[in-house]
């Protein structure tokens, strides 16, 4: 949460609270400009150190934040008004273990390797794998440090140097981690952070960075999309998600409905991979309905004191009006709330109860838009397939579960959704494994972050080829002739046959071309 104390500064509160937790100066376009410059200059040193040399640093990253662990936890719940369990398992942990997954399997992802040709014998080749230069990352509010470490810890490993604009609600956590990575030994330009809003974005796209990794709303990304293409930069866009979960008439209820719970109201629905619309086969529906509307009756909402709170609040304003606008706006066109469904008053910060509605039709936003917040709408479905389909039926393509006792069932059904991640039976938590990228379809971005994908997102493939013949004459050098021609010609119908015989002979057959030279 802020509060914009001047033209040049950013005062951060608590959203549980609004205490002032801190301030930090805003950057102007030449201190955006310097900062990239002095990253390129950093760059050069450590893009040229060797892979082992760099794991090693990453290595004293992620053991600086276990040593920091309750404190980063403290920090987070503090600036984003998330509970400290929620800050601890959800930020905290998935970026120890993103690092940790570095430390292990960054070397054998990023080594060279040699590529052996089929046919063109006569030279070697390697794929080598080298950084951009310069990262431009631009990250969010709601996951301020997992968001912003993971992919600078992938850029970091790879070679490149990091700028990052932090969300201006969360200004102080781009501090702490780049507080984190001096002190594991992270050269000083190597991770900088430029502070305030899109306009601070934008100078850090205009500036000479090599490549730009942001995470926030469609319709901010697009404006990214734009500027990078203007300077014909590469992109990596994680946005957001109007997630589905369909609930089958043979799923796990019990599971079902307390995970539904979890994952529609953690972090106060404020992640982009959280359930925003529930299909239920109407053969469970009522009682499906009946559990989570219990269970979520059962949450506790509050100021995280004494580990005593469930879901904590809104992180600022200008979402809390989001949400309660959708829901006012759902309520006004006659759907029904179940439970919530109101700002809570009395605590002093930004917090809005734990909803579910029913009765929700597509002319209402909260069916169509991604809510943000701690809202979910449950749908009636006469079948899987009319589930699917009206699953299916959004512009965005992040997240979706399938529950069923049917692992075979679920399987194919997934094979249907367009989602850049279906999980059967399970929800949000594999989102952040550290095995495999994360990213989703449509509009809700492209490119990876995190696992081998998210890696290989922070560097360009260099083909490397060294002749090994040395010969004066090439056959497909000049002076280009008949006989060349009618050779070459020959080649292809052998070499390109189906017939494994007539493959070999037509390969023997090429040496003499190599071998004379013509």
């Amino acid at each position: 949460m802020i509060t914009q104390s001047s033209s040049d500064s950013i005062v951060s509160r608590n959203p549980a609270t609004n205490e002032v937790i801190g301030e930090v100066v805003v950057s102007d376009e030449s201190q955006v400009h310097d900062a990239i410059e002095r990253a390129r200059v950093a760059q050069r040193e450590w893009g040229s150190c060797s892979l082992k040399s760099r794991i090693a640093t990453i290595r004293k990253v992620k053991n600086v934040m276990i040593e920091r662990r309750d404190e980063i936890a403290r920090h987070l719940s503090n600036e984003t008004g998330k509970t400290r369990l929620e800050a601890l398992t959800g930020e905290v942990f998935p970026t120890v273990d993103c690092a940790d997954y570095y430390v292990r399997k960054a070397r054998s992802i990023l080594e060279t390797r040699r590529v052996p040709h089929r046919l063109l014998k006569t030279t070697r080749s390697y794929r080598e794998l080298v950084p951009y230069g310069v990262v431009g990352i631009i990250t969010p509010w709601n996951y301020p440090f997992f968001l912003t470490m993971g992919p600078s810890l992938s850029a970091l490993v790879a070679g490149n140097a990091v700028v990052n604009k932090p969300s201006e609600h969360t200004p102080l956590t781009g501090d702490l981690v780049a507080e984190i990575f001096l002190q594991a030994g992270i050269p000083k330009d190597l991770f900088q952070v430029v502070h305030g809003d899109g306009a601070v974005g934008a100078a850090l796209i205009r500036g000479e960075v090599d490549k730009v990794s942001f995470t926030g709303s469609v319709s901010t990304g697009r404006k990214v999309a734009s500027m990078a293409g203007e300077r014909l930069i590469p992109v990596t866009m994680e946005l957001g998600g109007k997630d589905p979960m369909i609930v089958l008439k043979d799923a796990p209820l019990d599971r079902a409905a307390s995970c539904a719970v979890w994952g529609a109201f953690c972090n106060s629905g404020q992640i982009c991979a959280s359930i925003e619309r529930i299909y239920v086969h109407e053969s469970v529906a009522d009682s499906f309905l009946e559990k989570i509307v219990t269970k979520t009756r059962e949450l506790r909402q509050g100021v995280d004191s004494n580990f005593s709170v469930d879901v904590g609040a809104m992180q600022n304003e200008q979402q809390l009006k989001v949400v309660a606008g959708q829901v006012e706006d759902a309520r006004e066109k006659g759907a029904s709330v179940e439970v919530g469904g109101e700002v809570v008053e009395g605590e002093g910060g930004l917090f809005f109860a734990p909803t579910i509605l029913t009765g929700v039709t597509d002319s209402m936003a909260v069916a169509r838009e991604e809510t943000f917040g701690p809202v979910v709408p449950v749908f009636r479905v006469t079948s899987a397939e009319e589930a699917v389909r009206l699953a299916r039926d959004t512009e965005f393509g992040l997240t979706a579960s399938i529950w069923s006792e049917d692992d075979r069932k679920a399987r194919r059904l997934a094979r249907q959704l367009d989602f850049g991640a279906v999980y059967i039976n399970d929800m949000l938590a594999p989102s952040s494994a550290s095995e495999i990228g994360w990213g989703g379809f449509k509009n809700s971005g492209f490119g990876k972050s995190r696992g081998p994908e998210g890696l290989l997102d922070m560097v360009r493939t260099k083909h490397v080829s060294v002749d090994r013949l040395r010969m004066e004459q090439m056959p497909y050098w000049y002076p280009y002739t008949e006989t060349k021609y009618q050779r070459f010609s020959s080649l292809i119908k052998d070499v390109f046959a189906d017939s494994l015989l007539k493959r070999v002979w037509g390969i023997l057959k090429s040496v003499p071309l190599f071998l004379k030279g013509a």
